[in-house]
């Protein structure tokens, strides 16, 4: 078979490089970029992101999301600021709402998963208190398993979505606030 012509022409290496080309191609005419090339509106290059307000019922949430927030800022801005006096803008966040739902069931009363959803709203500002982006409502929810009479398990599950849930608010949360959302 490699005596064949046609098989260097689809041999593993070929067809590998041709669904890159292909990826590529494609990826440009539909005009898709990596996450990260937007830039914060009037300029902003140093962020202040103060502790979020939690006014849901989830102890220590607030914690979760902000440093989802602040990792997700560090990822894409040149310079983070560590205070309100060094900083080009603020954003300010608030949980609104998390609620948990059941997803699917084992038995007629005994949940098998579970969703974890969390709802915020944030608000980006000048260093003079301008407001430039607000977003009223943003969401992210995970499903984590329920397992069957080891709560400490299923909660472990529970944070981890939770965790998962924040990180998913805080990419959004960039996306949308960058100019070319």
């Amino acid at each position: 078979m490699r005596g064949n012509p046609f098989y260097r022409l689809v041999s593993p290496a070929w067809i590998g490089t041709l669904v890159l080309v292909g990826f590529l191609l494609a990826s440009q005419a539909c005009g898709y970029r990596f996450a990260g090339g937007g830039s914060l509106p009037a300029g902003i290059e140093r962020l202040y992101i103060p502790t979020v307000q939690n006014r849901s019922a989830e102890t220590g949430i607030e914690t979760t999301v902000t440093n989802a927030l602040v990792e997700e800022a560090t990822r894409y801005l040149k310079a983070q600021a560590g205070a309100t006096d060094t900083a080009d803008g603020v954003l300010l966040g608030e949980i609104t709402r998390i609620a948990t739902t059941t997803v699917s069931r084992s038995g007629e009363r005994t949940a098998a998963e579970r969703r974890v959803e969390i709802e915020m709203r944030l608000r980006l500002e000048d260093a003079s208190a301008r407001e430039l982006r607000r977003i009223e409502q943003l969401r992210a929810d995970r499903v984590y398993d329920v397992i069957d009479g080891d709560e400490i398990a299923t909660e472990a599950n529970r944070q981890r979505a939770l965790a998962e849930a924040a990180q998913d608010l805080a990419e959004r949360a960039y996306q949308r606030l960058t100019d070319d959302f």
